[in-house]
Parts: C-alpha cells; structure tokens; sequence
C-alpha cells in the first residue's frame, strides 16, 4: 500500500483495528504510535504522534485511530518518501500490534500557475 501526502493540502489517515474479519477491537488502556521512517528497520523517526498528539483522535472503545495532518503539518514535511505504520500498545502487551507497512510519498503537487 501506497499513500501520498501533498504538501500544504491536509492529509487524512483511518486505522481500524478488529479482533476479526468484523469486530473492533477495544483499545481501552492502548497507547498508540504513527510513525514515518526512512525504511523498515531504521531506528530514525522522521515524523511521528501518539495519542496525545493533536493530529491523532483516538476512539478506543471503536478500535478507531484517525491520523489527520494540517496544511501547516504537511508542508514543513522535509522528506520525500518513507515508511509508515500504526503500534499500538498496553502494560500486557509491550510487543503490541502493528497496521501493514504503508510507504509514504511526499510530494509538492503538480499543478503550478500560468
């Protein structure tokens, strides 16, 4: 999975996170973490929130982690691309659960004035 980010244009991400194929998982007691790296692995945190993070508005008992970046948030981007992805997170489960890898591209659009 591909997303693009563009900068200055507000960019708009839903984690659902399901104990099956149907059900939400309750994530009462669940921290949670967005975090875009240059590359699976790397130990260099581009950019990244948790749930106390402004951008992130997290519904627990929905399973539900929505990641919303601002204008002002995507165009101080400095990277070009990267890798991203969702851990959450409790005391019983410091290993946690991770969304699927996401590679991220960071773009200033195409469109200019005549």
């Amino acid at each position: 999975m591909t997303e693009t980010i563009t900068k200055n244009v507000e960019y708009q991400i839903q984690f659902l996170v399901k104990t099956d194929s149907t059900t939400p998982k309750d994530l009462t007691g669940y921290s949670t973490y967005v975090q875009i790296k240059p590359y699976v692995g790397s130990d260099v945190v581009l950019v990244g929130w948790d749930q106390d993070s402004p951008e992130i508005t997290f519904e627990p008992e929905l399973g539900l982690i929505t990641l919303t970046l601002p204008p002002s948030v995507t165009g101080s981007l400095t990277f070009k691309k990267g890798v991203m992805d969702l851990l959450i997170v409790n005391s019983d489960d410091t290993d946690g659960d991770r969304s699927e890898i996401i590679n991220v591209i960071v773009n200033s659009g195409v469109s200019s004035p005549v």
